[in-house]
């Protein structure tokens, strides 16, 4: 019973910290992003879900001897709710099955009942690492950030922007004839003097939107 009272306290404690936005309101247009309960994961996951329409379903313990303990994350009432796994994959959980799942986690992390693709979704990419990097540019192959969102990550987590069309500006704007569309940047982590601070140190609280971020 010990479990179902840490996971809400751990996940409270981020909001605490500021990160009010959260997943939405599950529909069938949004994208889920199943997570460890785990501080750092649900804080940037937050941050993302300020930045689209993802839902929030945190996850705790492998579900070796017991059966996992999920909550989703409810942004009208800015709370998490437990729900059963039973009920996860009928979809019982939602007004609208999402259709795209991402499911973070190593196979040490992800209990076994979530590995699979529920019946109710149409595509499901796994994330195995728990890196804010590798997290980012897992995402940016399913929610394909702009470039002031691709600043606003790495300004947060003190990560490098890589522009990936140093290529194709040898050709001029369009880059050579039949190039694929632009792709503006990925990330990778910073040097520590190229960091303002280290990740394990950053703040908690999501970024303050500037001019410069609309």
């Amino acid at each position: 019973m010990k479990r179902r009272v840490l996971v809400p306290i751990l996940l409270a404690a981020c909001l605490a910290h500021g990160t009010a936005a959260g997943g939405g309101s599950p529909s069938g247009d949004a994208v889920l992003l199943v997570i460890p309960a785990r501080y750092t994961v649900v804080q940037f996951c937050f941050d993302i879900a300020g930045l689209r329409p993802v839902c929030l379903l945190a996850y705790e313990g492998t579900g070796e001897t017991n059966p996992p303990v999920l909550y989703l994350w409810d942004k009208g009432r800015k709370a998490w709710n437990s729900v059963e796994p039973a009920d996860y994959d009928t979809g019982g959980i939602f007004e609208n099955p999402p259709q795209t799942v991402v499911l973070i986690g190593s196979e040490q992390d992800l209990p076994a009942q979530l590995r699979e693709m529920p019946a109710w979704a149409s595509t499901v990419v796994r994330v195995v690492s728990l890196q804010i990097v590798e997290l980012a540019n897992a995402l940016d192959g399913v929610l394909d950030f702009k470039a002031r969102e691709w600043k606003r990550i790495a300004k947060r987590y003190g990560l490098v922007l890589e522009d990936q069309n140093w290529e194709r500006r040898r050709y001029g704007r369009y880059g050579p004839p039949g190039s694929p569309k632009e792709k503006p940047e990925s990330v990778r982590e910073a040097a520590p003097s190229e960091a303002e601070t280290p990740l394990e140190t950053a703040p908690a609280q999501p970024p303050a939107e500037t001019p410069a971020d609309k």
